[in-house]
């Protein structure tokens, strides 16, 4: 997939849910205007991309699934003590323990020997799951994937397992925009991911991990965290990250920085915060384009906030 396709379907990530939230909210959201992005095509399917898309549909989900994605602790409690294998998988090659939203549940899945390293057949671990806030858990009793990443982490999960194409928890926690506490809570949900990744770092996550190859979830190849959370464009983000020495002017394999992944998508606060950081606001990617140029291929909006940024920091 070209370069401005994958910003399509990536957007399509963004897009979708920000929008729905920023209609219900009467406003958008990290310094950014949905209106200056692509509008992506419709996903196949219409299923949801990233960690948790290749489970199974719920009519293929075992009781013990079910139960564990509803947050139903005794009805587990029940299903294990009747012989149920903790560790059975679907279709897909999920377990019950990367369908939960229930820190009292993903306890007791653990406490009965459920395995913390099992992959499903995209290579993701149930903390990757996790991390990416599996909206599958969401609207469901209990539903606080942010909760159950801590207790994975507390159980020594692996923070620097990746999935098959390079994914780990802490790219995925930021490239996954599911809301927490329901559509419009914007808020809560970049908070909510600034916490996961602050967890995954302090459980030893490589905060200078990059993709490999583009992802799943349309992470470019040689996507750094720091660019993934300048595209998301929480400044937030970008800071952690910043804090823990990642090189501001880092390429990926097509040339483009993390200035230049913000300046795209229009996220004027990540602008900022990494010019503020001594983004070089001139250098250029392998088409020759400079981040204020690719914020100036529209007029007004986000983009012209961030071509403001970037003229005044001296870009040319």
């Amino acid at each position: 997939m070209n370069r401005r396709l994958a910003d399509f379907a990536r957007a399509a990530l963004v897009a979708v849910p920000l929008a729905v939230a920023a209609f219900g909210a009467g406003g958008c959201h990290n310094g950014g205007d949905d209106d200056d992005m692509p509008k992506p095509p419709k996903a196949k399917g219409g299923g949801s991309q990233g960690p948790g898309a290749a489970m199974a549909p719920p009519a293929q989900l075992t009781p013990l699934m079910k139960a564990a994605r509803q947050g139903d602790a005794s009805g587990v409690k029940s299903l294990l003590s009747s012989g149920t294998s903790v560790n059975e998988t679907d279709p897909s090659g999920t377990t019950a323990l990367m369908y939960t939203g229930n820190p009292e549940v993903a306890n007791l899945l653990i406490s009965k020997g459920a395995k913390l390293d099992i992959k499903d057949k995209n290579g993701d671990t149930a903390l990757i799951h996790l991390a990416g806030g599996n909206d599958l858990t969401l609207g469901h009793s209990g539903g606080d994937p942010a909760a159950v990443l801590k207790v994975l982490l507390s159980h020594h999960a692996d923070p620097n397992a990746a999935s098959n194409d390079g994914t780990t928890a802490l790219l995925a926690a930021i490239a996954n925009h599911n809301h927490v506490n329901g559509p419009s809570d914007l808020a809560a949900s970049a908070a909510a991911r600034e916490a996961k990744c602050n967890a995954l770092l302090a459980a030893g996550a490589n905060p200078k991990v990059k993709t490999s190859t583009e992802t799943f979830d349309h992470l470019r190849a040689g996507e750094t965290a720091l660019m993934a959370a300048a595209f998301d464009g929480d400044p937030g983000l970008v800071k952690i990250f910043l804090a823990k020495g990642i090189d501001v002017n880092e390429k990926d394999a097509g040339g483009d920085t993390a200035l230049m992944y913000a300046a795209r998508a229009g996220k004027f606060d990540a602008v900022k915060a990494l010019v503020d950081a001594h983004a070089d606001v001139n250098v250029r990617n392998s088409d020759g384009d400079t981040a204020l140029k690719l914020a100036t291929r529209m007029k007004g909006g986000s983009l012209a906030k961030c071509a403001d940024i970037l003229t005044r920091a001296g870009a040319k």
